[in-house]
């Protein structure tokens, strides 16, 4: 559902184990119900989304541990000229399976060079809690290249 300036999104993912080892994954597989709302606010140059994510193990391997957590996830992008802009998305963990609640804080910077090419850098950090998907803190630093440029999936309506 959408209108101009909001939007709410439904869909269904599904995670396939293919882990052979405990430190590759874990082992299940998963079905993962995602709804999000998303709001422009076009005077201030930026955009809102809340995203929510419920993950469960529905089948795999027995010996390891069930998964069942919820992922609640804010993103505010703040687009500072044509080629720069901010992105700011902390995100929560809720464990049912061993309890707890976990945040991460994650950041972005991203100039694009040319309309094609993207680089940017993501600091981030968790904050608190002792998730598996919780990390201590991390940078990365990248860049895209979109070959092509122009794709009209909806025949110019």
């Amino acid at each position: 559902m959408d209108n101009p300036k909001s939007a709410i999104t439904a869909s269904v993912e599904i995670s396939m184990n293919t882990a052979q080892s405990p430190l590759l994954g874990t082992g299940k597989n998963l079905l993962i119900p995602v709804v999000s709302y998303t709001q422009v606010v076009p005077k201030k140059k930026m955009l809102f989304a809340l995203v929510l994510q419920q993950v469960n193990a529905v089948s795999g391997d027995k010996t390891r541990a069930n998964v069942s957590f919820s992922k609640i996830q804010g993103i505010l992008i703040k687009t500072w000229s044509k080629r720069t802009w901010t992105v700011l998305a902390p995100e929560w963990f809720v464990d049912y399976v061993h309890g707890g609640l976990s945040m991460n804080l994650r950041s972005r910077l991203t100039y694009a060079v040319t309309p094609r090419t993207n680089i940017w850098i993501t600091p981030s950090a968790g904050l608190f809690g002792d998730f598996p998907g919780r990390y201590q803190w991390s940078i990365d630093i990248g860049g895209r290249y979109f070959f092509l440029r122009k794709l009209n999936f909806n025949n110019g309506k």
